[in-house]
């Protein structure tokens, strides 16, 4: 029997489900510029992962990459991922979940959309669901990549300028043991280029109020894409001011400020030990 059917593996269709309404809650929420920034987030970085993948001796058919687009937006919120479930029954490992199935479905709703054969709206629902189920698929990559668990990456969000309680938080987390890199006016790509090859963790994203929340769900995005095991934890004045938002991005944890954030840290510790 292939190592690939030996591995647990449940992909949760309600969880992943609940996590793409969590999503599409969202994008109904924020402004026009946001939510499409949000969909090439997705879209544009999975497909750049598709073109960067290793060269597989089998490719998938196209007929099989079209069947899922379909399902990714369709009116059954459950297809897609009940799709991927069935190609992982097959054999087919994780990782190439992300880098043949999920990213060429990218790039095909990608291509659809510039072609006007799907509209916005059908993109954004199909970018949610994509990205919902790579979170249900977490457990398995967090196996497959090497983390020091007390390590943490924060970054301030781009265009965000008070700084002041992220490096604050970064003395007060060293203080307790922890070993801090800072990101601090970092541009969007600069930041995930630091997170794809961190061994941190935790990656703590800093904003300082609601004008920074487009560009905070786009950068959540992107970790979730680049590193998908890495667990994310939002603070700042933000929390206060759109907590409910915030808990519909799909983050690990939020804290307003430094003392609840060293909680959560210890929090997403435990989880992770566990």
């Amino acid at each position: 029997m292939p190592q690939a059917l030996r591995e647990p593996f449940v992909l949760d269709l309600n969880a992943v489900s609940e996590a793409s309404d969590q999503l599409l809650t969202l994008t109904a929420k924020l402004p026009a510029d946001a939510v499409q920034a949000f969909a090439n987030e997705v879209v544009a970085r999975l497909s750049e992962n598709f073109r960067t993948r290793d060269i597989v001796a089998v490719p998938v058919p196209s007929e099989e990459i079209e069947r899922l687009c379909e399902a990714l937006v369709s009116e059954d919120p459950h297809a897609g991922a009940r799709m991927i479930s069935e190609i992982r029954a097959e054999g087919t490992t994780v990782p190439d979940l992300y880098l043949l199935y999920l990213a060429e479905a990218a790039r095909r709703l990608g291509e659809k959309w510039v072609s006007d054969d799907l509209t916005f709206v059908e993109v954004t629902i199909g970018s949610s669901r994509i990205l919902a189920i790579m979170c249900g698929l977490r457990d398995s990559l967090r196996e497959r990549r090497v983390f020091d668990d007390r390590i943490a990456l924060f970054a301030s969000v781009p265009g965000e300028h008070h700084t002041v309680g992220i490096t604050m938080a970064s003395d007060l987390f060293r203080r307790d043991g922890w070993e801090i890199e800072l990101l601090v006016g970092r541009e969007h790509e600069k930041i995930l280029e630091k997170v794809n090859t961190s061994e941190a963790l935790i990656v703590g994203l800093s904003a300082h109020g609601t004008a920074s929340l487009g560009a905070l769900v786009r950068l959540v995005a992107g970790i979730r894409i680049v590193n998908p095991a890495a667990y994310i934890l939002i603070s700042g004045n933000i929390v206060d001011e759109a907590k409910d938002l915030l808990a519909l991005t799909g983050a690990d944890g939020l804290a307003a400020d430094i003392p609840a954030a060293l909680i959560e840290a210890k929090r997403l510790l435990d989880l992770a030990s566990a």
